[in-house]
């Protein structure tokens, strides 16, 4: 599970990713009998994936197994720790068990736990301002889970679980060509506690890189870049919008927000929560 100690580790957030196609209901789609039929379909015990132009064709999920900040690289284990594929068959999307994201431990000293959702597409996608290439994120969540009420004390309640996580996570997103550097990085890596050796996808520390090097960043929540103050909560987030190109995939790498979990922090300060580890679970849906 993802955890998520703060300052001088007093707190704990546990994030477990779950998406369920219940909760697309604020996102726009072309046609309520697509809308009312995705609703009946899904996973149950984990991510769901709506694909409403049937361009969807797999995801893979990649756990990362270490981050190289001399080179600014992640490397994601290549074999991945669940499966999403599309069936042409049913025209539904099977799962692998457990098809969930777990991210690991949030602390001062170790921030970046990234996740991999490695994305093929069913063909190759030509991307024009009349049929643009999108990924959608929309959460059930209407406001910023950190948010102060006018007192300073905290609006909303810490829950045992179920602490919605879009308020505590960036996106990174990029649609590529099979061709791409990124998918042919190939490296390795040695866990020597535990005796073990990973291939593993080489991908870049895109928050620390210049123009997050070619990957575009989204969140829910908004802060001021330069002061780090609290802006606004978006449900509704489109993470890519291409009107030109041809592509094969999409590489989706799910990481802590800092300001974001930071701000959790100073505002539940006071809270006795504080002391206990707090579970967040995902609150949101993408559509392919």
């Amino acid at each position: 599970m993802s955890r998520l100690p703060g300052q001088n580790q007093k707190i704990k957030l546990v994030a477990a990713i779950s998406l369920s196609a219940f909760s697309m209901i604020a996102v726009v789609v072309s046609t309520i009998a697509w809308f009312a039929a995705a609703r009946r379909k899904g996973n149950d015990n984990g991510m769901s994936i709506l694909t409403p132009d049937k361009r969807f064709k797999s995801m893979s999920i990649h756990n990362v197994v270490n981050a190289d900040y001399r080179t600014a690289i992640y490397q994601f284990d290549y074999n991945p720790v669940a499966t999403a594929v599309y069936n042409e068959t049913t025209g539904n999307v099977d799962y692998s068990e457990n098809f969930t994201i777990e991210m690991e431990t949030y602390n001062d000293l170790e921030q970046n736990h990234p996740v991999l959702m490695l994305v093929e597409l069913v063909e190759t996608v030509t991307a024009t301002a009349d049929e643009p290439l999108t990924v959608y994120a929309s959460s059930t969540s209407t406001e910023y889970f950190g948010l102060p009420d006018e007192d300073g004390s905290p609006k909303n309640e810490i829950l045992q679980e179920g602490n919605p996580l879009s308020s505590v996570v960036n996106f990174f997103s990029k649609a590529m060509r099979n061709t791409d550097p990124l998918l042919n990085s190939f490296g390795s890596y040695t866990d020597t506690d535990a005796g073990v050796t990973y291939s593993t996808y080489n991908f870049p520390m895109a928050e620390f890189k210049t123009n997050y090097d070619g990957f575009t960043r989204e969140s829910f929540v908004q802060f001021n870049d330069e002061t780090m103050e609290y802006q606004d909560f978006i449900q509704n987030k489109n993470l890519i919008s291409l009107t030109s190109g041809s592509y094969e995939y999409i590489a989706i790498i799910v990481d802590y927000y800092h300001a974001a979990v930071e701000y959790v922090y100073s505002t539940f300060l006071s809270e006795e929560a504080l002391e206990d580890t707090i579970y967040f679970t995902c609150d949101w849906s993408m559509v392919i």
